[in-house]
């Protein structure tokens, strides 16, 4: 039979400081009393900065107020803060979550064991695999699963608002594919993105769906405003663009559509493509004639 392994009492400390995780210990008026290596070296914070002065000084805001009901309320086992965000004495913003517990150390008089894990390099990895995923390699711009994620947040029925949705599609691109092959039609492709983020602005948001479709996405604003950056689009796009031996011009059919808040993704996309084949009506007139 195994005998039961007992710490030796020098050990302790040697433990405390060996753990990955975040270990902060805070007393029943919610002083720090210690803290170990991994916060010192995930918040850069010495421990002489910390131990003495309130949970809620050092550690976001929540960690505090979630102490302060575990004292004041019979709440049994751990309680958890969602992840926050936590900037060090650097300037290096790191991503947190945390958990709460009572325990008793000995003799000493109950204290809070804050436990927090790192998550920054786990959800800088998501973010690189998300951006992988919704991006157009061609145009280098988002892709229809980023541009429908973007428009879904934008129109939350909580915080979000109305979206003018600009719908578009390249007039005269397969002539150009035909005549001067695909390389030409890539240059094309990717002028056209960089015109139309141009055109938006830094508040504006343009995704390639496939082939020579594009939205464009901005916050609502008064018609007229609307009306005259539909023009600017078609402008843009407009403008002889150099394919190396010549020049080529491609035109812009536009169908815009404001989502109203709350409004389903999938539907406003619907009546933006709508209004797009709409406008393309007295284009195509236009050329026959």
């Amino acid at each position: 039979m195994t005998d039961r392994w007992t710490w030796p009492p020098d050990s302790a400390g040697a433990v405390w400081d060996a753990v990955p995780t975040i270990l902060v210990l805070v007393s029943r008026t919610g002083a720090i009393r210690s803290v170990n290596n991994a916060f010192v070296q995930t918040c850069v914070m010495g421990v002489d900065e910390v131990v003495g002065k309130p949970v809620w000084e050092v550690l976001p805001v929540e960690v505090g107020v979630a102490a302060l009901a575990l004292w004041e309320t019979a709440i049994i086992g751990s309680v958890n803060v969602p992840e926050q965000v936590l900037t060090d004495q650097n300037g290096a913003v790191r991503r947190i979550s945390w958990s709460l517990t009572r325990v008793v150390l000995g003799r000493m008089e109950p204290h809070l064991l804050v436990t927090g894990v790192d998550l920054t390099a786990e959800r800088s990895a998501q973010a690189r695999l998300l951006d992988r995923v919704e991006r157009d390699p061609l145009t280098g711009m988002g892709n229809r699963l980023y541009v429908r994620r973007v428009l879904t947040e934008w129109l939350d029925a909580v915080h979000g608002s109305e979206v003018a949705i600009f719908y578009c599609d390249l007039e005269r691109f397969k002539a150009v594919n035909d005549q001067h092959g695909h390389r030409a039609g890539d240059v094309v492709l990717r002028s056209a993105a960089t015109r139309l983020a141009e055109a938006l602005g830094p508040e504006g948001v343009v995704a390639r769906l496939g082939g020579d479709e594009f939205v464009a996405l901005v916050r609502a604003r008064d018609s007229a405003d609307l009306r005259r950056l539909t023009h600017e689009l078609r402008n843009r796009v407009a403008i002889p663009i150099d394919i190396g031996p010549s020049t080529v011009k491609v035109g812009l059919s536009v169908g815009l559509h404001v989502a109203q808040r709350g409004a389903d993704t999938d539907q406003a996309l619907q009546c933006a493509d709508e209004a797009m084949y709409r406008s393309k009506r007295p284009w195509r007139f236009r050329r026959r004639r």
